[in-house]
């Protein structure tokens, strides 16, 4: 718990807001893997400076080895740009499908790897790629598990495109950075 306290407070000492806040048993319970933890940045004890430094330079403050650290970046997706079509028969202007895409430069740098999952309501294509137009994942589906070795990420920026996603949808996007 002091390590969690370290990374996402800055501060050994918000080990007690952990476990007001989450409604813990006390510092020596046992945590599940993937187990979600409020974190309350309006705390005294949240040291903004130090939680952008760890960030920063990747550092992982570890009190139980053999655990790999994992960063959760949930980002909402809402259909966006429509994509017209012209009919030539009846002289009009059809909109079809909404097309998305997202760059995410710069996140990467100090990771050897990462997973991406992306659940969306309705199944549409979607590409994964890197800067310089290498597909990683190309395929239509609404729900993907994708690995990625970040040192295939030229300027260390991911895109991922949505297409064809038929009215409006929403969706969530996970990437883990380990």
């Amino acid at each position: 718990m002091f390590d969690i306290a370290l990374q996402h407070y800055g501060n050994a000492e918000a080990v007690i807001d952990l476990v007001r806040d989450n409604g813990l048993q006390g510092i020596t319970q046992q945590l599940q893997a993937g187990q979600l933890l409020l974190i309350n940045t309006a705390s005294e004890r949240y040291n903004k400076a130090i939680v952008n430094y760890y960030r920063a330079n990747g550092c992982l403050p570890a009190t139980q080895q053999g655990v790999p650290f994992e960063e959760r970046i949930p980002i909402n997706i809402i259909s966006g740009r429509p994509n017209w079509t012209y009919d030539s028969t009846t002289g009009q202007w059809t909109n079809l499908f909404y097309d998305n895409y997202l760059t995410i430069t710069g996140a990467f740098s100090n990771y050897d790897s990462i997973r991406l999952y992306l659940t969306i309501d309705t199944p549409c294509l979607i590409s994964i790629i890197t800067y310089d137009v290498y597909y990683l994942y190309y395929g239509i589906t609404n729900n993907l598990q994708l690995d990625i070795d970040t040192s295939v990420l030229t300027n260390n920026t991911l895109r991922i495109s949505l297409m064809y996603m038929t009215g409006n949808n929403s969706g969530l996007l996970y990437i883990i950075k380990s």
